[in-house]
């Protein structure tokens, strides 16, 4: 199960790997690995460890938002509908 100390880490993991990670306004954050399956078989394998490395992670999802919302990897949802 992943601890609220490794956030910084795993972000940065999952970025290493080709990911782009962002939170979406105060509610939710996406991965998004669609570069890496659309690479070769490696990548895919090494971000599949990463996740697995790293384990549970819903327990932590509203410090995974604010993490990614101070360092500025965010979408403000209500700025993009206005």
């Amino acid at each position: 199960m992943m601890t609220r100390e490794e956030i910084p880490e795993f972000i940065s993991a999952l970025v290493h790997c080709g990911c782009t990670v962002v939170s979406l306004g105060d509610s939710a954050y996406v991965i998004d690995d669609t570069p890496i399956l659309k690479a070769d078989a490696a990548q895919v394998v090494r971000l599949k460890a990463v996740i697995k490395r790293y384990g549970l992670r819903d327990h932590l999802k509203a410090d995974i938002i604010q993490y990614l919302r101070n360092s500025g990897n965010c979408v403000d949802l209500e700025r993009e509908v206005a």
